[in-house]
């Protein structure tokens, strides 16, 4: 095998897009070193309406068809999640195989259980193995997701690959007075936003003072509505999305972050939180165990349970000490574990393992 430099095609979301997905291949792309792949990215999706997307999609695929004839790509990366996305990352994986392409496979969809054991029939269902089958690997985002997939088809070959994000100076860390509890994310039902805002009523009643700020898009217009009868609404701040510099500000200065999610991968915002020492409160789905251990790097709750999530909030709140514990916890696993640099050498050997390199 020679040693020219080896040419990747990762496929995927705008960059500009808003969501996790865009986040984690971003940070990827920004902190690529290796000098054996190059990578470039092509866009299969973006934000917006119905055509803006149809014309993303066709785009991306004359691209990346142009590339693949061509015989100019090695390796193509497709980051993919359930419903559309998957439906629509097929036909770039089939003509990948066409031309010989080795595929690697990226997981996120958070909803992908769901996506495949009640909305999909029959038929659907065996399309959807007959492509994962087709992957050369398939990199999750840990050892949950690799069970439910191996599940779905047996022979996969897999990479455990967390999320990463980059780590921010511990001096920019600025608890805010009175107390800011935050949520960042698609407000929404599988968030949790709406077991947040019942927790509220039973937080103030015990800290007066403390706002909630929700960073995102999503169900605004609904929450909205929500809060319009509401003695308490002026102590709910809803931030529409934030760009990296908004969200930082907002963290530094956050006291606790909340993310009751009922379905996840591995929440880039979750990671985010952490990595500036903010003391979280989340629950045990898809990948967040892998991440927070209860009264460790974090408290865990049941998904639904709005008391316990108030409770939660509330002896954070009260326990600066154990806020500072949690936090620093929180941000040496990331530093130690979700780096950014540990999840490039990880893809590169993947790769390395594709191309013959590896050894």
């Amino acid at each position: 095998m020679g040693t020219s430099m080896k040419r990747v095609v990762m496929l995927g979301t705008r960059l500009d897009s808003m969501g996790g997905v865009s986040s984690v291949e971003k940070t990827i792309l920004e902190g690529w070193s290796s000098q054996d792949y190059s990578v470039r990215h092509i866009a299969t999706h973006c934000d917006g309406p119905p055509w803006r997307k149809l014309f993303c999609a066709i785009g991306g695929f004359v691209r990346y068809a142009a590339l693949a004839a061509a015989g100019v790509v090695d390796i193509a990366h497709v980051h993919f999640s359930s419903r559309a996305s998957f439906y629509r990352k097929s036909l770039f994986i089939l003509m990948s195989r066409c031309f010989g392409i080795k595929v690697v496979g990226h997981a996120h969809g958070a909803e992908f259980q769901i996506f495949y054991h009640q909305e999909s029939g029959p038929l659907r269902q065996a399309w959807i193995r007959a492509i994962l089958r087709q992957f050369d690997r398939l990199i999750v985002l840990s050892p949950q997701w690799q069970a439910f997939y191996a599940g779905l088809c047996h022979q996969l070959s897999f990479a455990v690959i967390p999320n990463a994000v980059r780590l921010p100076p511990e001096s920019l860390r600025n608890e805010a007075t009175p107390p800011v509890v935050a949520m960042l994310g698609r407000l929404g039902r599988r968030k949790g936003t709406y077991d947040i805002l019942e927790a509220v009523p039973a937080v103030i009643s015990r800290h007066s003072t403390a706002t909630f700020h929700f960073g995102g898009d999503g169900d605004v217009n609904e929450v909205r509505t929500q809060l319009a009868g509401v003695s308490w609404r002026r102590q709910v701040r809803l931030l529409g999305w934030l760009n990296d510099d908004a969200k930082s500000t907002l963290l530094s200065r956050t006291s606790v972050f909340v993310l009751p999610s009922y379905n996840e991968g591995l929440p880039v915002a979750l990671l985010e939180a952490m990595a500036h020492g903010v003391a979280v409160v989340t629950t045990p789905v898809g990948g967040i165990p892998e991440v927070v251990t209860d009264s460790k790097t974090g408290l865990l709750v049941a998904p639904g349970d709005v008391a316990t999530i108030a409770g939660a909030i509330c002896r954070l709140l009260e326990n600066p000490s154990l806020r500072t514990t949690l936090g620093r916890n929180g941000r040496a696993l990331i530093e130690s574990e979700f780096s950014v640099e540990r999840a490039v050498a990880r893809i590169v050997a993947v790769y390395d393992s594709l191309t013959g390199r590896a050894g």
